[in-house]
């Protein structure tokens, strides 16, 4: 489908309603939301709202450009098909999202996120993900999300996090098995972890994740990211950090 003509949303802005949502688990959410609702996703009241950029003016744009974005499948009018995008924003912080309305980590099926997260691992160095030393992948709880649309974070690595994950104990599993599920690290009781050896990708990492999130009491303040340590392992991670998962595994840790 050639989307070179449509008209995307402007920079987002305006809306900056400073919305503060309802505590989660007993946890105040500190930092105001630039939407109107909570729970509705990117609903078309909220086009100008900036908590609603990635859905309005980020994939749009992205879209129109597709030698420029890549992207898992064929974008179809008026279909409701799950397709993964990667939009490059000229920094060290790029972003994988969704053409379904998925508002967060909440929303997005075990399925959904398999793909997403194989998607997140795919690129080559050129682009991203697989320069094994500098990068990692973050998704933030629905506590810690300023957007309101799913979105993967492609960025630079949180060294103290790296730090843990290179000295701890290794946690593999073979995926299939009963063992295959995410467990505490011993150098990071935030993380919930599984490894894999020779930098290899973390196979069926949504189900891992959506399996560790519905087995909590508190699933609104489950983050998840995927890292290499120095030792040639790759680590899938979920985590309780309040702050989220871009704060556990991105330099920016915001």
């Amino acid at each position: 489908m050639d989307l070179s003509n449509c008209m995307c949303q402007g920079k987002v802005s305006g809306c900056q309603a400073g919305v503060v949502c309802e505590a989660v688990c007993g946890l105040p959410v500190t930092k105001p939301k630039d939407v109107l609702h909570c729970d509705r996703g990117c609903t078309d009241d909220q086009n100008n709202c900036e908590g609603c950029g990635i859905w309005f003016h980020s994939l749009c744009n992205c879209l129109k450009n597709p030698d420029k974005c890549p992207h898992t499948g064929t974008i179809k009018k008026d279909s409701h098909d799950s397709v993964w995008a990667l939009i490059t924003n000229g920094t060290n912080d790029d972003l994988i999202t969704n053409t379904k309305i998925i508002p967060s980590i909440e929303e997005l099926t075990a399925q959904e996120g398999n793909a997403g997260w194989d998607f997140a691992q795919s690129f080559p160095s050129d682009t991203g993900f697989h320069n094994y030393s500098a990068t990692a992948l973050a998704l933030n709880s629905w506590r810690a999300r300023t957007h309101m649309q799913i979105h993967i974070h492609l960025c630079d690595k949180n060294t103290t996090t790296y730090t843990h994950l290179s000295t701890a104990k290794e946690l593999p599993a073979t995926p299939g098995t009963p063992d295959y599920r995410l467990k505490q690290l011993d150098t990071d009781p935030d993380l919930y972890c599984i490894s894999v050896p020779k930098n290899g990708a973390i196979q069926k990492f949504g189900e891992l994740v959506d399996s560790f999130r519905r087995g909590t009491t508190c699933t609104r303040r489950v983050g998840a990211g995927i890292m290499h340590d120095k030792r040639g392992n790759t680590w899938g991670c979920a985590t309780f950090n309040s702050a989220g998962g871009v704060a556990k595994f991105c330099s920016t840790g915001s």
